[in-house]
């Protein structure tokens, strides 16, 4: 089903590499179904969550990160750690430099400054509720949102991919002319329910190109712009994917996407 009232201007930069602008004609409005992204086999089941080697227990009575007495055992997580952080539990890395293996958060997980890198390939991340107002998430290793993310500021780099799971949801609000930034070969996979609100989205150029991937439903910002950023190499890229339903916030201003885009869902 397509979307009454609305426009899709097109430019060719080859068979894969195209442009899209986006743009209400009228204020109207459609109604459209959510595909099961399980219908079409792009979920699997959930491998098992590897044993947490270091666990929050807020043991100094604070929120943060890297006060070793918050954990147990003591001890700010290190490289070869698997973190664990309980249901009901609230902690915020807001500085310095940290990577673990994974993280598996039950509770709330904020990255406000400094970078968290995630490095296990053979094992996801898997929260229910991540912020990221600014720093850094890096690493080759996935972390996965099965409850909310809420992204207002900063960067996602590496190899890594960030996915938003069947039934997670996510906002990217980081509000008037600033952006949110996936950069150095990063992903964004987008399986569930994904709210881009304002600001930009910037994409930089990278030996292994930057992608955006929505398989489930992804409301594109009234007036604001995906756009290439910085770097060397290959274009960053915007696959609405089969299953995928991309559409377009009420309102008047149009929303640019001017990166390589294909479409195989409903737009």
């Amino acid at each position: 089903m397509g979307l009454t009232g609305w426009r899709r201007r097109w430019s060719s930069e080859g068979d894969r590499a195209r442009r899209a602008r986006i743009s209400n004609a009228g204020g109207a409005t459609a109604t459209l179904g959510l595909a099961a992204a399980f219908a079409f086999g792009l979920v699997s089941a959930p491998a098992a969550a590897p044993a947490c080697t270091r666990t929050w227990d807020g043991g100094a009575g604070t929120t943060v990160w890297s006060t070793a007495a918050n954990w147990s055992p003591d001890g700010v997580p290190a490289a070869t750690d698997h973190v664990c952080i309980p249901a009901g539990a609230t902690v915020v890395h807001s500085t310095g430099s940290s990577s673990v293996l994974t993280i598996q958060s039950a509770g709330r997980l904020t990255l406000s400054s400094g970078t968290l890198a995630l490095t296990d390939t053979g094992n996801d991340s898997r929260v229910a509720d991540f912020t990221q107002s600014g720093g850094t998430l890096a690493g080759a290793g996935v972390l996965r949102v099965e409850g909310v993310l809420r992204w207002t500021g900063g960067f996602q780099v590496d190899a890594g991919r960030t996915v938003i799971a069947v039934g997670g949801s996510a906002v990217i609000d980081s509000g008037g002319g600033n952006s949110v930034f996936l950069e150095d070969g990063r992903q964004l996979d987008n399986e569930g329910t994904l709210d881009w609100v304002s600001g930009h989205i910037r994409l930089g150029f990278a030996s292994t190109p930057v992608r955006i991937n929505n398989s489930g439903r992804f409301q594109l910002a009234d007036g604001n712009s995906v756009f290439r950023w910085t770097g060397a190499g290959l274009d960053p890229q915007l696959h609405n994917q089969v299953g995928g339903l991309m559409i377009k916030a009420n309102g008047v201003s149009a929303t640019t996407v001017n990166v390589p885009y294909d479409n195989d869902g409903t737009l």
